[in-house]
């Protein structure tokens, strides 16, 4: 009795759904993910450092702005939108530079 060489390959995925090939399927997503991991995990860092110590340098102007009887909340929300902050957050900047590309070409505020 001879087998077909097709269901000898290792790569060869049977024709009903059985969980092996599921397996096989996840686990060729997930080494693709692998290596993709460390830059996210890179990227949510330095944006949670961004805006700690950006809310860091701008709570004093909201406190300021808002005055002594203030909540937390109000300086929260305040030093997330003040106008001309110390240190822009990034929400601030894209807002900022998508602004910015939406500029006619020949505007002087424009990319």
């Amino acid at each position: 009795m001879s087998r077909s060489p097709v269901a000898l390959s290792p790569t060869a995925t049977p024709s009903r759904g059985t969980g092996a090939a599921k397996r096989a399927a996840r686990g060729a997503w997930l080494s693709a993910l692998r290596g993709q991991i460390p830059v996210a995990a890179i990227a949510v860092v330095l944006l949670a450092l961004w805006y700690g110590l950006g809310l860091y340098s701008d709570v004093p102007f909201a406190q300021e702005t808002l005055g002594k009887g203030a909540t937390f909340d109000q300086v929260l929300r305040t030093a997330l939108t003040l106008p001309s902050p110390f240190v822009p957050l990034p929400h601030q900047v894209l807002g900022d530079f998508f602004g910015a590309l939406a500029q006619p070409f020949d505007s002087p505020r424009g990319l």
